[in-house]
């Protein structure tokens, strides 16, 4: 008997691309390193409570690591060299205090954070494979946020230089982090600027109504970035003309070109979130709003990848072939 042929949409998900490979590769090497650091790290360990921390942690990236495992023996992909299952520290356990454990820790969470926009950014032509990785890079944007408040509660955190409000007295905010708010009010200016524009000459229905709602998340995201500032007396970013003059001809741009310069742009407003969710230390409330937009916009991107494809707008990226 001859095999039924499999749908073209489900040979083109079972596709990987030389990108989603690497990442797939790199994000199980950095789990094996960074519980391989923790394990090392905890035989120095003395608080009770930053031990149980540690061990959440690690289980966490173990869980990953077996699922990211799974999908490089799936994809015929060499797996890196595995963390060790135990490992015991030979000498002196009060070499190290706590507080200094904790910015070592804090490194590996940061680098770890810092790889899934690379993640956000690459991965295009298989859908599971990005949904995956979206989810685990939420994940761990949410482990080392609440990493983040456990050691500022312990008094771990070295503390940067702090912004003098003459407004808002009582609330702390560091100097970097008015920096952030203000970087990231200004490009959601020029975003929506830039996105009415587009309005304005595409052609498709349905496109447009896509960018009617990316509006409607600028205006929310901007409204709250706005108050943010005010409140501590922060002079705002000029804005853009309100209004977009409605072009005599829609030639000027194609609706693939309008559409691959929004997915650029939204991309590159969750890079600015996540330089920023990296270095935000001092306010909590902030750090939860900026950890709140980036997981916004992942949806977004991914709905919005989904939509070019039906399209035919996503580009045919090079293809991994083990």
């Amino acid at each position: 008997m001859f095999r039924k042929k499999r749908p073209k949409t489900h040979r083109k998900q079972s596709q990987l691309s030389t990108e989603e490979a690497f990442r797939l590769w790199e994000k199980t090497r950095l789990r094996y390193v960074v519980i391989n650091h923790i394990s090392l790290l905890g035989n120095f360990t003395h608080d009770v409570d930053f031990q149980l921390v540690l061990k959440n942690i690690n289980k966490t990236l173990q869980e990953h690591a077996k699922m990211l495992e799974k999908e490089l023996k799936k994809y015929s992909i060499n797996s890196p060299e595995p963390s060790k299952k135990d490992i015991e520290a030979i000498g002196n356990t009060e070499v190290l205090v706590d507080k200094h454990t904790a910015q070592f820790i804090l490194n590996d969470l940061q680098l770890i954070v810092s790889k899934c926009f690379l993640t956000i950014r690459d991965t295009v032509l298989n859908d599971a494979i990005r949904e995956l990785l979206y989810k685990i890079a939420k994940q761990d944007i949410e482990m080392y946020h609440k990493y983040l408040n456990f050691i500022t509660e312990k008094g771990w955190l070295q503390e940067p230089p702090l912004y003098k409000s003459l407004k808002n007295a009582e609330k702390r905010i560091a100097t970097n982090e008015v920096w952030h708010l203000w970087g990231l009010l200004d490009n959601r200016y020029l975003s929506k600027h830039k996105t009415k524009y587009y309005i304005s000459n595409v052609i498709d229905k349905d496109f447009q109504i896509l960018l009617e709602t990316g509006i409607n998340i600028l205006e929310k995201q901007t409204t709250t970035l706005e108050k943010i500032l005010l409140t501590f007396g922060v002079n705002l970013p000029e804005q853009y003309a309100k209004s977009i003059a409605t072009p005599e001809t829609k030639e000027r741009f194609s609706d693939e070109y309008i559409f691959k310069e929004l997915l650029i742009s939204i991309i590159d407003a969750v890079t600015l979130e996540g330089v920023a969710v990296q270095e935000l230390s001092i306010n909590q409330e902030i750090r939860e709003m900026i950890k709140a937009f980036i997981f916004e916009e992942m949806d977004v991107i991914n709905n919005v990848i989904k939509y070019g494809k039906v399209k035919g707008w996503i580009p045919l990226v090079p293809q991994f072939r083990s």
